[in-house]
């Protein structure tokens, strides 16, 4: 492969909960997807404080470059490969399929049926004891959450991901590769 095939860039910017955080998350996404190589290789160094949804993101930027027909080489400081580590999102698996024992689970990329399994995985993970009524109700709307991801984006990849924050703070997220939902909006419109 000669080097003028593949698209090498850095990206320095603060990766932090806010809305700075995710524009730079979103101009990272842009860089990749708008590449004109089918090889993109990007060194991550950012090196101040770092969101732990940024890994889950970072991770799911894999999917995205597939969906696109890229092949995608991340880099990053050792900072951020041992939390990448740490949440078990450096597993192996050539189709980008991370298989961990579940009770484990930290990273999915969902099949048609699994919302229903990953969020029953979510709600019995969450460090407190809840009611039937709520146990169910939660359930539900997470489900709701995936189902909605995976029959409105128009996207080859849904992810889920769900962790633990410093000060017990439990989180869990979706990720899809699709057409985001004001593309989806304008295009049901238009027909």
């Amino acid at each position: 492969m000669d080097i003028n095939d593949v698209y090498s860039f850095a990206f320095d910017k603060s990766l932090v909960k806010g809305i700075t955080g995710y524009n730079n998350f979103v101009s990272l996404q842009q860089e990749v997807l708008q590449a004109k190589q089918k090889t993109v290789s990007v060194n991550i160094n950012w090196s101040g404080q770092l969101g732990r949804t940024y890994l889950f993101l970072i991770k799911c930027l894999l999917y995205l470059a597939h969906q696109h027909d890229k092949t995608l080489h991340i880099t990053v400081s050792n900072k951020m490969y041992a939390y990448l580590n740490e949440m078990k999102f450096l597993e192996d698996d050539p189709h980008f399929d991370i298989e961990v024992e579940k009770k484990s689970l930290r990273f999915r990329r969902l099949n048609q049926d699994d919302h229903i399994s990953i969020s029953k995985d979510i709600v019995d993970n969450f460090p407190t004891e809840l009611s039937p009524k709520l146990y169910a109700d939660m359930v539900s709307r997470i489900c709701e959450m995936f189902n909605d991801a995976r029959e409105h984006s128009s996207a080859s990849h849904v992810l889920g991901c769900r962790y633990s924050k410093q000060h017990k703070k439990y989180c869990f997220a979706c990720y899809d590769t699709g057409i985001g939902l004001i593309e989806n909006v304008k295009t049901y419109h238009s027909s």
